[in-house]
């Protein structure tokens, strides 16, 4: 089975090379309200709504990009509503009343999850993971891909890591001024939510490094600058580590905090 784009002949050291774009698409949208009630009251209130989605280039073609070292697409949703509602109860007195929430949410879906490693050779017992499989990263000591542009990945084979995080803050704010001959008195309090939700250890990819050691004879126990080649490792099948791993248990955070304060100002003397 095929799993990388073609370069020119072998020569020991990196010559491939490929320009490949994937363009950002972004929606946003805005709904705004504001208005006032009588005269003592105003209310205003804001939703808005961000969707994104970040691919990654194709390096190898769309048709091996399930083998590429590129990160999955990203898709991030935002969603933000605002709540703000003033009355003045007297010309000395005002009462504010404020609520917020915040949802922000980041999905990734790498472009080797749900490969059966087992369709490249490997034992059947790959398939008894319970967690979803993925397109085994290979590393071969002196070749892989470099981008010019961050947080797209690297490697030579294979990426896999799903992300699945969200987080969302509710907010309530209170707050009451009234004013007093030379004093101006203020108290109020907040109240907030706060939660992180993260679930990124549902995939398993096996993970394989190639070094020369086990071609640099004629000993392979003898180490050797001179000698030895990593991609004929490789192609013997004789890695020198291999591993398969997740990411560990997802993570539920939960925390609330409250604040109360008061506040009296003292003028001295008042203006005419």
């Amino acid at each position: 089975m095929r799993i990388w784009a073609a370069g020119a002949p072998l020569t020991g050291a990196n010559n491939f090379v490929v320009s490949s774009a994937a363009p950002i698409s972004e929606n946003t949208g805005l709904i705004r309200f504001d208005q006032n009630i009588g005269q003592n009251q105003r209310l205003f209130a804001r939703f808005l709504t961000n969707n994104t989605v970040q691919p990654r280039p194709e390096i190898y073609g769309s048709a091996l990009n399930r083998a590429a070292p590129t990160l999955g697409n990203d898709r991030l949703t935002q969603r933000s509503i605002a709540l703000d509602y003033t009355r003045s109860l007297s010309t000395t007195t005002v009462v504010e009343l404020n609520a917020s929430f915040v949802r922000y949410k980041l999905n990734r879906i790498e472009t080797g999850q749900n490969f059966d490693p087992v369709q490249l050779g490997f034992p059947s017992y790959f398939q008894q993971d319970p967690l979803t499989p993925c397109f085994p990263a290979i590393g071969i000591t002196g070749l892989g891909i470099t981008f010019n542009v961050a947080n797209n990945g690297g490697g030579l084979i294979g990426a896999c890591g799903i992300a699945n995080n969200a987080f969302q803050n509710f907010h309530n704010v209170a707050n009451f001024t009234t004013i007093h001959g030379k004093h101006t008195l203020q108290f109020g309090g907040d109240f907030g939510i706060s939660t992180l939700n993260s679930m990124n250890n549902t995939s398993s990819g096996p993970s394989f490094s190639f070094t020369p050691a086990m071609t640099q004879g004629p000993n392979p126990l003898v180490a050797s600058s001179q000698a030895g080649s990593a991609f004929a490792s490789f192609l013997l099948g004789s890695g020198a580590s291999g591993s398969i791993s997740s990411s560990g248990n997802g993570i539920d955070i939960l925390y609330r905090y409250f604040g109360f304060y008061l506040q009296d100002k003292w003028k001295l003397y008042i203006r005419a």
